[in-house]
C-alpha cells in the first residue's frame, strides 16, 4: 500500500484512539490501514484477522529490509539478535515500576469507581423523563428532553471510553520516563513520555467534565461520582507533578494545525 502523502507522521501515537470523534482520520495512517478491514479481519477470534496480521507483518519486514539496505545495516543480524538476560531484566523492572507506581494504582481506583457507576445505568430517555416528572430538571418540552438525553449519553460514553485508557497511557509514560533517564545526554527532541502523559491528562480532564455533567442527572449516585471526581483530581495533580513538561509537548496535527 502506497503511503498517503497527506498523512501526518506519528499522529496516532498521541491520540485517544476514538476514531469516530476524530477530525484527523483522513490524515492518519493507522485509521487508513484499519478502516477498510471487514468485521472478520477485526475479530481476533477469526482466521481472517490472523491472515491479515501475517500479511501486514510481511509488508513491515519488507519496508525495514529496504531501509536497512539503504543505511548499510545487516537486517538479518538485527532481526536474529537475542535479548540478553540483562536487557530482559531491565524490561521487567520497567514494567514492574510502571504497574506498581502510585499514579497507576490511583488509575485502578478510578476505574473501579467507573465500573460501579456504569453497571446499573438504565435507558437515558427514561431517566430524563423520570427526573422531569419529579421536577428536578426544570425542563418540559420534548425537544429539551431529547437534547438532555443526548448530553447524558455523550458524558456517559466519555467516562466509558477513558476509564482504562488513562492507565494505559500513564504506564507508557512512566516506562518512557525510565528510558529517558537511561540516556546519557539530554535530548533536544520532545520526549515521548511527556506526549503520553499529555494525552492521559487530556483524557482525565474530559472525564472530569463528563462526571461533572452526570452529577446533575444521577443524584442517587452522588457519593460515587464525587469520589470519582476527587480521584481524577488527584490523578491530574500527581501526573502534572511527575511530568512537569507534559503540557508543553507538541502533538503532531492536534497541536500544530489550526482547526478553526
Amino acid at each position: 500500500m502506497k503511503p498517503n502523502k497527506n498523512n501526518i507522521p506519528g499522529i496516532h501515537n498521541y491520540c485517544d484512539r476514538w476514531c469516530e470523534r476524530c477530525t484527523f482520520t483522513s490524515r492518519c495512517a493507522v485509521f487508513e490501514s484499519t478502516s477498510k478491514l471487514s468485521s472478520e479481519q477485526l475479530d481476533s477470534e477469526n482466521k481472517e484477522f490472523w491472515d491479515n496480521l501475517s500479511f501486514n507483518f510481511t509488508e513491515v519486514v519488507d519496508v525495514l529490509k529496504k531501509a536497512a539496505e539503504k543505511y548499510g545495516i545487516d537486517f538479518n543480524e538485527v532481526l536474529n539478535k537475542e535479548t540478553t538476560e540483562e536487557e530482559e531484566k531491565k524490561r521487567l523492572e520497567k514494567d514492574d515500576y510502571a504497574k506498581n507506581h502510585p499514579i497507576t494504582k490511583l488509575c485502578r481506583e478510578y476505574s473501579k469507581l467507573c465500573r460501579a457507576f456504569l453497571k446499573d445505568q438504565t435507558d437515558f430517555t427514561e431517566k430524563v423523563r423520570e427526573l422531569v416528572s419529579q421536577g428536578h430538571l426544570g425542563i418540559k418540552s420534548e425537544e429539551q428532553i431529547i437534547l438532555t438525553t443526548i448530553e447524558i449519553s455523550d458524558a456517559y460514553e466519555v467516562v466509558q471510553w477513558y476509564m482504562f485508557f488513562i492507565e494505559m497511557k500513564i504506564q507508557r509514560a512512566l516506562r518512557g520516563k525510565l528510558e529517558d533517564a537511561e540516556e546519557e545526554e539530554e535530548s533536544e527532541f520532545l520526549k515521548d513520555s511527556d506526549g503520553s502523559a499529555k494525552i492521559a491528562l487530556i483524557a482525565i480532564e474530559k472525564s472530569m467534565a463528563a462526571f461533572a455533567k452526570l452529577h446533575t442527572y444521577f443524584p442517587e449516585q452522588e457519593d460515587n461520582i464525587l469520589q470519582a471526581l476527587s480521584t481524577l483530581q488527584q490523578l491530574k495533580r500527581n501526573t502534572e507533578t511527575e511530568f512537569p513538561n507534559a503540557y508543553a509537548f507538541v502533538r503532531p496535527g492536534f497541536d500544530t494545525i489550526n482547526k478553526s
